[in-house]
């Protein structure tokens, strides 16, 4: 994926993490803005990032251009990978079901205790999730139907993905001196 990619899925993802968490609300919105902003953003994004003039962009803070800028520099952001280990792994599986907030993830975490993909198709099949107020029956019919097409796909990867992935091995061989 290209840098402009990468950094939209992290903010978004950075952004359900901290909602979570239980941040403030308008901190998570500044990161989901921010993703938004750089959608929209036309032109060669990584040169305005290079030459500093992306923090003249309405909606680019300075929250938010640290998290660009350590991004481009280094390829990681510190602070979203804390957050993430903070996280139980599954709670991000969980995440990115259609449907599926990052408040109604912390309802079914702090309630049931749900978090991963297997604990909510059990709670699901269970009736354990229709009894959760903010779920219902409806609710839990497309959730199960959900989990139902993720393991359908389960064998699939999505091409990005693929794409991100095959770049990452081309780039362990480029830098193997014995090929």
């Amino acid at each position: 994926m290209s840098f402009k990619k990468d950094l939209i899925y992290m903010l978004e993802e950075f952004a359900d993490l901290m909602e979570f968490k239980g941040e403030n609300r308008f901190k998570v919105n500044a990161f989901r803005n921010g993703a938004n902003t750089i959608r929209r953003f036309e032109g060669d994004f990584e040169s305005a990032v290079d030459d500093g003039s992306i923090k003249n962009v309405k909606g680019i803070g300075k929250g938010l251009l640290a998290f660009i800028s350590e991004f481009r520099e280094t390829g990681k952001v510190e602070d979203y990978n804390t957050l993430k280990n903070e996280v139980p792994q599954g709670i991000l599986d969980i995440l990115s079901i259609r449907g599926l907030g990052a408040k109604k993830v912390k309802v079914l975490f702090e309630v049931a205790g749900i978090d991963d993909l297997i604990k909510l198709e059990s709670a699901c099949k269970n009736d354990v999730v229709a009894n959760i107020k903010g779920f219902g029956g409806k609710t839990q019919e497309k959730l199960i139907d959900e989990l139902e097409r993720i393991k359908r796909e389960s064998g699939y990867i999505h091409l990005s993905r693929a794409t991100r992935l095959a770049s990452e091995i081309g780039d362990i061989l480029e830098s193997s001196p014995d090929i």
